[in-house]
Formats: C-alpha cells, structure tokens, sequence
C-alpha cells in the first residue's frame, strides 16, 4: 500500500466499516471494524484489470454479529495502483441498513 492510500467502503452507513479511511493507520481501523461481521461466503468470479486499475467482482454473504441478520449480494472492489503500491481502494457491497 501506498503511504497516503485512501481506503473506502461504499456500505450502509450503520456499518462501522463504511466510510474512507487514510494511510496504515486508517485501514487498520478499517479491518478491525470489519470484525463487527462474519463472512459466511465469498466468491470472487471475474478480476479485471487496465493498466493501474483491478477491479474484483463476487457475490458475499455475511452475519452482522451484534443483530444475528444475514445479508448477501454482489460485491465489487476497485483498486488503483501508483508505483506497484495500492494508492486507492473502493469497496461496494448490496447490503441494507436494517441487518445493523
């Protein structure tokens, strides 16, 4: 990773992952406050790439441990590179407010 990346996930905004996080700090942060689901299924199906762009396209299915409500849907995952180093990350996932 890049020292100044930008790392943001497009989710509900009660999820406590959802939001832009900055360098190794910030997506730290970002992983830890991932910890508030259980990933039951990921399934990344196509990964494509241009130049310093890849883009991962899947399907997953988690549990919201603090509600015990299940999600799954499509997820996609748009890097950007600078250097050989992940400068940007983009997460989107199909998930709804009510499962927080």
């Amino acid at each position: 990773m890049a020292s100044d990346v930008v790392w943001t996930c497009h989710a509900p905004s009660a999820a406590p992952y959802s939001g832009q996080f900055s360098g190794a700090a910030g997506v730290q942060k970002y992983f830890e406050d991932l910890d508030a689901i259980e990933v039951t299924n990921l399934d990344v199906h196509s990964i494509l790439a241009d130049s310093d762009r890849v883009v991962a396209l899947g399907d997953v299915a988690f549990t919201v441990k603090s509600t015990g409500k299940a999600s799954s849907g499509p997820l996609v995952h748009v890097y950007a590179f600078t250097d050989g180093k992940i400068s940007t990350f983009d997460e989107f996932e199909h998930a709804q407010d009510s499962i927080w």
